[in-house]
């Protein structure tokens, strides 16, 4: 998919053309490396979901699974699924980003967060179509409401699926974007990958996510 938009130099009017990132060849080995990856991870942290649902009830009041609305590959909304860490179940304009020592986030669920367990869930996603193992990670609508007037390239990051994990998360810049500058980093992040795309990078981030200390950065 092509998207076009009007950008003016000095006094000349021209008209931009953002090709879709990656070809349909690209996408469908994508997409197989999702499903496989996908597959084994459910194999591997298939004792955890049976631990951490019972975790979760005899640490708090609430349901195990949380599902959040954000926004996909295209601008489209998808419901993302994560093991709840958080006393409360905030979605659309009632989102609030967490903070450091957030009081929201439960005794096992600053666990869960801290060591990504929280994400596992969203392998389903990944199965569904949804989500990638890896891409731009997927913000509350609200809040990419917020920055995309603030920054005019924003929108772009969701020219592709989003991810479990990203490039940006893998560096460094996840967790809270309380200023302007942070999300800033986190977008030119998300558009290196997207305009620098390949199978072996792919690869690389997901070996990052798991042994990388940056990938673990501001996780809270």
């Amino acid at each position: 998919m092509a998207v076009s938009r009007i950008t003016q130099f000095g006094n000349m009017v021209t008209m931009r053309i953002f090709q879709s990132p990656l070809t349909p060849f690209n996408r469908a080995i994508k997409r197989a490396l999702d499903i496989v990856a996908a597959i084994v991870g459910l194999i591997l942290a298939s004792p955890l979901f049976v631990i951490v649902p019972l975790a979760i009830k005899l640490d708090s009041r609430g349901p195990v699974f949380f599902r959040q609305t954000r926004h996909g590959y295209n601008n489209e909304p998808i419901r993302v699924l994560k093991f709840r860490s958080m006393s409360v179940m905030e979605e659309g304009d009632n989102f609030r980003p967490v903070a450091r020592h957030d009081p929201r986030v439960t005794r096992l669920g600053r666990v869960l967060r801290q060591t990504n367990i929280d994400e596992l869930p969203q392998l389903f996603n990944v199965l569904g179509g949804d989500m990638s193992m890896v891409g731009p990670r997927p913000h509350p609508t609200a809040q990419n409401e917020t920055f995309a007037e603030l920054i005019s390239s924003f929108y772009r990051r969701h020219n592709v699926k989003p991810g479990i994990t990203g490039w940006a998360q893998v560096n460094g810049y996840r967790g809270d974007t309380d200023t302007l500058e942070k999300m800033q980093r986190r977008l030119e992040h998300d558009l290196h990958y997207i305009d620098n795309w390949s199978l072996l990078l792919d690869l690389k981030i997901i070996v990052m996510t798991l042994f990388s200390r940056k990938a673990y950065w501001n996780a809270y």
